[in-house]
C-alpha cells in the first residue's frame, strides 16, 4: 500500500513522507491548500487510483486518477513549491533552495518510488492529513 502522510502545512507548501506498507520511501513536497484550484493547489485528502501514462512534459509518470475537479495529477521531479504545478514532488532530503523550503535529490527519489510501486504492483495511494 502506498500512502502519503502530510506532516506540516505552511502558507506556501505542504511536506509530507511517501511510505509503502508503513515503510518511509521518501519525502513529498506540495502546493498548500487553496481550495483545489487547479496548478495551484494540492488535492484533498482521500483514496486514489495510480496509473501509469505518458507524459508529453516527463517521459512515463503516475498519475493520480478520478481526482475531484482535477486531471493529470502526476508524481514527478521538482524541488520547490513552484515547481507542483499542483502535483506531487518526492525527495530525498528536506531542505532550502532558494530561500524556500525544498525536496532535495528529486529525480533519485522518483526513481526509488516508481521502482517500488512498480515492484510491488500498487494501484493506490492514500493521502492523509495529521494536523
Amino acid at each position: 500500500m502506498l500512502d502519503l502522510v502530510r506532516l506540516e502545512s505552511t502558507r506556501d507548501s505542504i511536506l509530507g513522507a511517501f511510505r509503502i506498507n508503513g515503510e518511509l520511501i521518501c519525502w513529498c513536497l506540495e502546493n498548500p491548500w487553496l481550495g483545489n484550484s487547479p496548478n495551484r493547489s494540492c488535492i484533498p485528502a482521500g483514496v486514489y487510483d495510480l496509473v501509469w501514462v505518458d507524459s508529453p512534459k516527463f517521459g512515463s509518470s503516475i498519475e493520480l486518477d478520478d481526482v475531484y475537479g482535477r486531471t493529470h495529477i502526476l508524481i514527478h521531479a521538482g524541488n520547490v513549491s513552484i515547481d507542483t504545478r499542483g502535483c506531487l514532488l518526492p525527495g530525498m532530503q528536506v531542505g532550502q533552495l532558494r530561500g524556500e523550503r525544498a525536496v532535495l535529490r528529486s529525480q533519485d527519489a522518483l526513481t526509488i518510488l516508481e521502482e517500488r510501486v512498480k515492484d510491488s504492483s500498487i494501484n493506490r495511494i492514500t493521502i492523509t492529513e495529521v494536523w
